[in-house]
């Protein structure tokens, strides 16, 4: 865990960015690291959860190749922050969503095969019994390897919402959770034109 005696000060050069429940900094002593704030008192809940999710992969020995790393909180100038993996692709650069890839259709192109790792993905939330709450393109980014390769890592949605969250501890549960969170990982693909003109194209191909 990190140590909360001595606080950091974020400055706003730093930020990664602010959504709906948080806002993300680099950790001004380690770049391969970023502080979360959460933005209200209403998302404790939520990182509780959260964490929750964390400490139960933890036990179970997972491969954290595609996701982030948890290490505990620190003292900021803003508040309470929640440290994590910050991603970077192979030159340093802070790793984009797959939103943002999904959206320019240039940046799309640059994927190679994206089916692929769609699948190694979704086996990888299969094999290491990973719940996402969220399966959005905003919570996965694409960590660029070289100038022609990468893999999907999750940072963001990683909860399980039910009231009774027995699916977090019951292997059978935990399955059919997963199953229909990667349903809704494709309806989210799928919801992108970029995506969908490139299964059409694929589909035409096999035909």
């Amino acid at each position: 865990m990190e140590n909360r005696s001595i606080m950091k000060v974020l400055d706003k050069s730093t930020l990664l960015g602010t959504g709906t429940k948080r806002s993300a900094y680099i950790d001004p002593e380690n770049e391969d690291r970023c502080i979360k704030i959460l933005d209200s008192k209403d998302n404790q809940r939520n990182i509780r959860r959260e964490l929750v999710c964390y400490r139960i992969l933890k036990k179970q020995n997972i491969s954290w190749d595609m996701m982030i790393q948890y290490y505990g909180t620190v003292e900021t100038d803003q508040g309470i922050g929640h440290v994590f993996d910050l991603v970077r692709d192979f030159d340093g650069k802070v790793s984009e969503t797959l939103r943002s890839y999904f959206t320019d259709e240039k940046k799309f192109k640059t994927i190679p095969n994206l089916l692929e790792k769609i699948e190694t993905f979704k086996k990888y939330l299969i094999d290491n019994k990973i719940i996402l709450a969220d399966p959005g393109l905003a919570n996965i980014l694409y960590k660029k390897s070289s100038e022609n390769d990468g893999t999907f890592v999750i940072v963001d949605g990683v909860e399980n919402t039910d009231f009774i969250p027995i699916a977090s501890y019951i292997n059978y549960f935990k399955r059919k959770k997963i199953m229909r969170c990667i349903k809704k990982f494709d309806t989210k693909l799928m919801a992108h034109e970029t995506y969908k003109n490139f299964i059409d194209k694929n589909n035409n191909k096999s035909l």
